[in-house]
């Protein structure tokens, strides 16, 4: 289904998906070779044309994605009070929970709740009904600051994928992981890979989504010395630089990520990084 980047719209069903499917199981060892060839080429085509895509056959059992998907959810059911214990604020380090509208987008304050935690991060989200006369950014327009991200998603929907201008629904696909391409790649491959832009438009009023994202990401201190690319491939890379200067990729991930952390937890950056806030000014 094709969005307008205006419209919050919702679907759930399979054949709706705007993104290739990935099956791991055509990697695995032993497997025909002409077969893992053929993964092997769909996996560089959709890095390279659509930075998303859908993974199964993973490995990874029904059973750890209910009990992840009960965690998150009782996690968010506790009191204010002890999720507020365990604070953003409370960390130099941008780790811990972050309450509805803490993060900004864009300038713009999502409709979310987290929590941030782990080294290389995870985050596991609530994003709560939607209002008569409320904003709908679920979070805001992005791309992601790492290399790769992989989302366990629920049934309800609101993820989506900037595909040639327009928005399109990533609808829930049972026992897949939603993985995605971040900047560092991007910059890596003189933008041969794509770290595609994307949105979480707010469930409709009466429903609440969740979702668990793991980010997969090199140590704060690496710098990415862009590849070689063969010639072919080389041809169709349009240069991995940012075109904002607002919003330059920074090759040491760590430089990355910061500068998307200050802008996004402006409170945490202010009670912590006061001297880094200064020197940006």
């Amino acid at each position: 289904m094709v969005m307008t980047s205006t419209t919050p719209t919702h679907s759930t069903t399979e054949h709706d998906a705007a993104l290739p499917v990935l099956d791991l199981r055509e990697f695995d060892p032993g497997t025909d070779p002409a077969v893992r060839s053929r993964f092997l080429e769909r996996l560089r085509e959709t890095c390279h044309d659509v930075g998303f895509f859908y993974l199964v056959g993973h490995g990874i059992g029904d059973t750890l994605f209910r009990e992840v998907e009960e965690v998150t959810r009782a996690f968010f059911a506790l009191p204010e009070a002890d999720r507020m214990a365990i604070a953003m604020t409370r960390s130099p380090h941008f780790r811990g929970y972050t309450p509805l509208g803490g993060e900004l987008t864009n300038g713009r304050a999502d409709r979310r709740e987290e929590i941030d935690l782990g080294e290389a991060t995870i985050k596991a989200i609530h994003y709560p009904p939607s209002g008569p006369g409320c904003d709908h950014q679920g979070v805001g327009t992005h791309r992601d600051f790492g290399l790769l991200t992989f989302v366990l998603q629920d049934a309800v929907g609101g993820l989506q994928v900037e595909r040639d201008g327009c928005f399109f629904d990533v609808p829930h696909l049972p026992g897949a992981l939603v993985v995605n391409l971040g900047e560092m790649l991007q910059l890596a491959t003189h933008g041969y890979l794509k770290a595609t832009v994307h949105r979480v438009i707010s469930p409709p009023a009466g429903v609440r989504r969740f979702s668990v994202i793991y980010f997969f990401n090199p140590r704060l201190d690496a710098t990415l010395t862009p590849i070689d690319l063969p010639a072919e491939l080389a041809a169709q890379a349009t240069g991995g630089h940012s075109a904002d200067p607002d919003n330059p990729i920074l090759a040491t991930y760590g430089e990355n990520i910061l500068k998307v952390r200050l802008r996004a937890h402006a409170d945490v950056a202010q009670l912590h990084h006061a001297d880094l806030l200064a020197a940006e000014s």
